[in-house]
């Protein structure tokens, strides 16, 4: 990843990575209860180009053999249609090292190019959809073969039946947590676009994060996948414009630490994090980290001090706003970055030539960046004449540079005319 040139940051910007890996350690004081970043930039591994079981035998029934060798659709349909009345969907197996697995009907008409007789199974209500089944130890299912295979009617009838299923995790391209969005952002044609826009209407998210700390929507950044973040970007420009002020939910693992750090900050913690001086470095942690009740423990008790300034920076150089920025959760901490600028933080606050838009634009932290910039901050270039939209472009950043380059457009627009 192509970072702008700002010694600040190359300096901070460990503690997160590009793919937002949640920090597992806050340090020794909150008792390991949270692990340290990793530090390393990678790029997840790429998807295969299409799917090739490459198995020592396919059992398919006899029946169904002779039934897709029929010459119409109407024939075939007919055949099969009994056929799974009479029998089930178990018509298919995959044989391998002498154990069995069992490929859904759907899944196999879908590999062998009958899209419309899968179809018409789920219009019929003889199969629901999304039914997983294991190959040389990732998880396939019909949804995903519907990606590979540009199935995109399927897609949209199966996804419609099936939200709840939507965002379930599993692994996938030997990663533990993989997400059928994650599918979509990995993939680069003019059918992603359908496949984005049929996923976020039926309620499927791009912000779920893997074991690793990949999101959709960061990999489909990372790898300029301009298909999905174009559908992306335009179906939340037309949400409520409530969501940009609230937060991604912390990933359950992360709720868990989160609560263990608030039990002992109850249990003695905060008085030792303040008799050695550290409730200040901790509380621009935590909120690095997205753990804002956490943080708001340490805030409230930092507030007691008549010499407390919220806008002093930690030993790094970091003050909490762009802490918020950087923080690990998608798009920013937007609702502790809220929290702070009530409380009179000053949003133009500078080290080494960097402040918080220049972090935000960085990381794509774009929630920060729509704060900003509503709050008349000068988003159109820094005080060394560096545009931030060229910024964020350098940095893949493109949900960032495509909120700043639309707010260029409405100052254009509203500009006197000469």
């Amino acid at each position: 990843m192509k970072l702008n040139k700002i010694t600040f940051l190359l300096t901070t910007i460990i503690f997160l990575n590009q793919n937002n890996l949640y920090a597992q350690e806050v340090n020794k004081e909150l008792e390991n209860t949270v692990e340290k970043v990793q530090v390393e930039k990678k790029e997840m591994k790429q998807i295969p180009e299409k799917i090739e079981l490459n198995v020592s035998e396919l059992i398919v029934n006899e029946n169904l053999k002779n039934i897709l060798k029929q010459d119409s659709f109407a024939k075939r349909y007919i055949l099969l249609k009994g056929l799974v009345s009479q029998v089930g969907l178990d018509l298919v197996k995959l044989k391998i090292e002498n154990k069995e697995e069992k490929i859904p009907l759907t899944s196999y008409l879908l590999m062998e190019g009958y899209e419309e007789e899968a179809i018409k199974l789920v219009e019929d209500d003889l199969y629901e959809g999304i039914t997983n089944f294991n190959f040389n130890g990732n998880t396939y299912n019909d949804l995903i073969i519907a990606v590979f295979n540009k199935n995109l009617k399927f897609f949209k009838i199966v996804a419609e039946k099936n939200k709840d299923k939507l965002n379930e995790q599993f692994k996938f391209n030997n990663e533990e947590g993989y997400y059928l969005f994650l599918l979509v952002a990995q993939t680069k044609s003019p059918e992603t676009n359908d496949f984005t826009k049929i996923l976020l209407e039926n309620d499927a998210s791009p912000y779920i994060q893997t074991q690793n700390g990949y999101t959709a929507e960061k990999v489909a950044s990372f790898e300029n996948n301009i298909y999905l973040l174009e559908t992306l970007h335009d179906f939340e420009n037309k949400r409520d414009k409530k969501d940009v002020l609230i937060n991604v939910s912390l990933p359950y693992s992360q709720k868990v630490k989160q609560d263990k750090i608030i039990e002992n900050l109850n249990n003695g913690m905060l008085q030792d994090l303040k008799s050695k001086g550290l409730l200040h470095e901790n509380w621009i942690k935590l909120i690095m980290y997205g753990f804002n009740d956490a943080a708001t423990i340490l805030f409230e008790e930092l507030k007691k001090d008549p010499n407390f300034d919220i806008n002093k920076p930690n030993s790094k150089g970091i003050n909490a706003l762009m802490a918020a920025s950087m923080s690990a959760i998608p798009g920013g901490n937007i609702e502790y970055a809220i929290k702070l600028f009530n409380a009179g933080i000053n949003i133009n606050y500078e080290y080494n030539d960097s402040q918080a838009m220049h972090i935000a634009v960085t990381q794509d932290a774009y929630k920060i960046v729509i704060f900003l910039i509503k709050n008349k901050y000068n988003f159109i270039q820094d005080k060394k004449g560096k545009s931030f939209f060229d910024i964020a472009m350098e940095n893949k950043s493109y949900k960032s540079a495509y909120i700043i380059k639309e707010a260029m457009k409405i100052v254009i627009e509203n500009s006197p005319k000469k």
